[in-house]
């Protein structure tokens, strides 16, 4: 296993995917220079929309389609910046990995609209809501927030129901940093999580950014474990408060056009606490590199640790190559006994954007347990404003 793991690594010295920290690190750029939410991910702002505004290997023109891009081309925020507006969609075609004879499926990942009032330069009121199926354990099918920050010179203050700044925000809810890796790897953090809370951001230094927020915690609580008894139990207390942490050191050497960042996180609340160590590496327009661990622990009945490192390389402006590769475990404790499991994947593929604000995603995946070994291919379609 650790062999196929390392041939898997050295390959992606040649190869790599696009999600928000890859954006980051080829551009240069924080995730809140890009999106409205301050830990990315979500609705775009001008800024973010702009960039791929134009990006993709066929120009409509040619297809005679000029007319009907030049509509949807001149801003994503009309109204002098009063609204802005977005969406993303994602349709997937895969078959599932614990049986040989699982059939092939087409079905929709997600279907998610943004929008978000901008009444003044220090007052947002942003909003998603995802049209489909709720599938996992905590996942939400909305939220919303009301964003308050005087200057840029001063913290940002966001209240409402939205995700907590855990880790880094990725795009690809099967990484094993956001699961509980076991023979069938099971949803920690879902796509679409979404807690009622409060959370103070400085970003003011362009090097740093300092989170600290308090929660509810109903979504977490929706996770169900089982003591020795076999009696549920949730990962949290639903009527209690979780706290987050959180502290990014970015630095970017425009000289020679290398971008990096480094962090931690930490959600917690009396015996659950989940802990994210990240960093990552870049060269502007070319390659980016990031790595992430995740611990979490359950007192007396579960911990897990998963590790997740990913290298994209970018061919072109609208094609791009990545691999990843990552490993983790889960320990389950009781008085008598101690289980454990494990679960490792490899992933190659490739982000294609053929049309501005369409995208495909083919990639091929290798996942190990301790009870069975998987390979699968999957492609999605992105469409996304």
């Amino acid at each position: 296993m650790q062999r196929w793991l390392i041939v898997l690594l050295g390959c992606c010295l040649a190869l790599p995917l696009y999600a928000l920290p890859q954006f980051s690190l080829l551009t240069g750029n924080r995730c809140i220079n890009c999106h409205v939410q301050p830990q990315g991910g979500g609705l775009r702002n001008e800024l973010g929309w702009y960039s791929y505004r134009d990006v993709g290997l066929i120009d409509p023109e040619m297809i005679g389609l000029a007319k009907i891009f030049d509509l949807i081309n001149e801003t994503n925020s009309p109204f002098n910046g009063l609204l802005t507006i977005g969406f993303d969609f994602r349709l997937q075609s895969s078959r599932r990995h614990n049986s040989p004879d699982a059939k092939r499926r087409t079905f929709p990942m997600q279907t998610a609209l943004y929008a978000a009032l901008n009444p003044t330069e220090w007052l947002t009121l942003e909003s998603e809501f995802n049209l489909g199926p709720q599938r996992y354990a905590g996942q939400q099918s909305w939220s919303a927030s009301l964003l308050i920050q005087p200057t840029i010179k001063y913290p940002q203050i966001r209240i409402g129901f939205f995700r907590p700044a855990i880790g880094m925000r990725h795009d690809d809810h099967t990484l094993l940093i956001f699961q509980i890796p076991t023979t069938i790897p099971q949803i920690l953090v879902p796509p679409d999580y979404a807690e009622w809370g409060v959370q103070v951001s400085y970003e003011s230094i362009k090097w740093l950014t300092i989170a600290v927020g308090a929660f509810n915690s109903n979504s977490l609580a929706a996770h169900q474990l089982q003591d020795e008894a076999g009696v549920p139990i949730s990962l949290v207390d639903s009527n209690g408060i979780s706290l987050l942490g959180k502290i990014i050191l970015w630095q970017h050497f425009r000289s020679y056009g290398i971008t990096s960042y480094i962090g931690s996180s930490v959600y917690t609340q009396n015996d659950f606490a989940l802990h994210n160590v990240f960093a990552g590496f870049g060269i502007e327009d070319l390659l980016s590199f990031w790595i992430e661990y995740a611990h979490s622990q359950k007192l007396g009945l579960r911990s897990t640790n998963a590790l997740s490192a990913e290298l994209l390389w970018e061919v072109t402006e609208w094609f791009a190559l990545y691999c990843r590769a990552e490993t983790g475990g889960t320990t389950i404790t009781t008085s008598e006994t101690i289980a454990k499991s494990y679960a490792q994947q490899a992933v190659v593929g490739a982000h294609i954007f053929l049309f501005p604000y369409i995208a495909l995603r083919p990639e091929y995946r290798l996942l190990d347990t301790d009870q069975y070994r998987s390979t699968r291919y999957a492609i999605q379609l992105h469409v996304f404003y």
